[in-house]
């Protein structure tokens, strides 16, 4: 695998910055057009607590948000470092106000995509869009994950979530040194997140807010650093 290494995590000088790991980088959160092509997407934001608040937005693509570091307001909760969010394509999320110390997270698509279409202004060209998307309106999904919950069971590996449309949230846990089974990858694939510590890739270590695609198939074994180690295995649902 080949791993996104963020220069730094913490909020810069600006307002909001974006930086690119897989795929087109969205040249800014305004930008319009949005394009869909069949290409990984993973970018990492960060937003300073003075920039206004990220108004409620949807996608034309499956997403899911690692949060790496500080804190934010997000839609009626608090998240921190280690909370995962999934929205399904053309299913609005948010507000996002970051809290004092600002915050920092992934995008992670499958498909590439630009802009946001915020709401309620786009509330007609959502309704169009959704009657000719073939995923019934039950089955939207919008939901968080915290990964820094203690797990219920002895399993180093749990499965947090898992769909029959692919999707699937999975948290390992690796003492130091140690290395997990290997994990078999369904759905459109996969990204994997080091969440905490830092695990062996080729001849290092990747740390925290560190981000891999992996294609359908075995993924594994990953391998523990000197520490205790927490990664995010995120699967995205079959596209249709």
């Amino acid at each position: 695998m080949q791993w996104g290494i963020p220069t730094r995590l913490e909020p810069n000088d600006q307002p909001t910055s974006i930086e690119g790991y897989l795929g087109d980088v969205p040249a800014g959160e305004f930008r319009e057009p949005d394009y869909r092509r069949a290409e990984r997407q993973a970018f990492l934001v960060r937003m300073r607590s003075d920039r206004p608040v990220l108004r409620v937005h949807y996608h034309p693509v499956d997403q899911f948000q690692f949060f790496c570091s500080g804190s934010a307001d997000f839609a009626n909760h608090r998240v921190g470092a280690g909370t995962v969010h999934y929205a399904d394509r053309l299913t609005p999320y948010g507000p996002l106000q970051p809290t004092d110390d600002g915050v920092a997270f992934l995008t992670l698509r499958s498909e590439s995509a630009s802009g946001a279409h915020y709401m309620p202004d786009r509330r007609a060209e959502l309704a169009e869009r959704l009657r000719d998307d073939p995923r019934p309106a039950d089955r939207r999904r919008n939901i968080s994950f915290d990964l820094t919950a203690e797990p219920k069971n002895a399993s180093r590996v749990t499965t947090l979530r898992q769909d029959d449309d692919g999707l699937c949230v999975t948290r390992v846990v690796l003492d130091a040194g140690e290395s997990s089974a290997a994990i078999e990858i369904g759905g459109d694939g996969a990204f994997v997140v080091v969440a905490n510590g830092a695990v062996e890739a080729g001849d290092g270590l990747v740390g925290s807010g560190c981000v891999a695609w992996t294609d359908r198939g075995m993924l594994g074994p990953l391998t523990a650093g000197p520490e205790r180690s927490v990664l995010a295995v995120l699967q995205l649902p079959n596209r249709p």
